[in-house]
């Protein structure tokens, strides 16, 4: 295990009480070997609406939904590796909490991770 290789550690804490203290105990923190691995079709469902992703995304790659029309899929070095097509429609979100689910077709012995990240535009709900 190279630890000079370790990009970041996060860590994240919701739903806190306002105006409330809180604690938080760490045990020891260890650092798990990547493996490389694949996700097939990922999909993204939102508050019961899927949209499935019609590709596989390979270790360090990413995926953006971009647009309506446009979705690529990068390599490590932020290049562009191709164009994914998709079947579903995109997500609307409503006022309030939304649910929002990640699963896939991949079928696996080892555990598959993903990074999400959501981020919203135009105008606040």
């Amino acid at each position: 295990m190279h630890v000079d290789q370790i990009a970041t550690l996060s860590l994240w804490l919701n739903n806190l009480p306002p105006s409330k203290t809180v604690r938080v105990y760490l045990s020891p923190i260890r650092a798990l070997a990547m493996v490389a691995g694949k996700i097939t079709d990922p999909s993204i469902t939102v508050n019961g609406e899927p949209l499935t992703f019609l590709t596989e995304i390979g270790s360090s790659t990413y995926l953006e939904l971009e647009s309506a029309s446009a979705c690529p899929v990068y390599g490590l070095k932020g290049d562009l590796i191709y164009n994914v097509p998709r079947k579903g429609t995109l997500p609307t979100l409503r006022s309030g909490r939304n649910e929002l689910t990640l699963s896939s077709s991949t079928q696996s012995q080892r555990s598959v991770r993903a990074r999400v990240f959501v981020f919203l535009q135009g105008d606040p709900l």
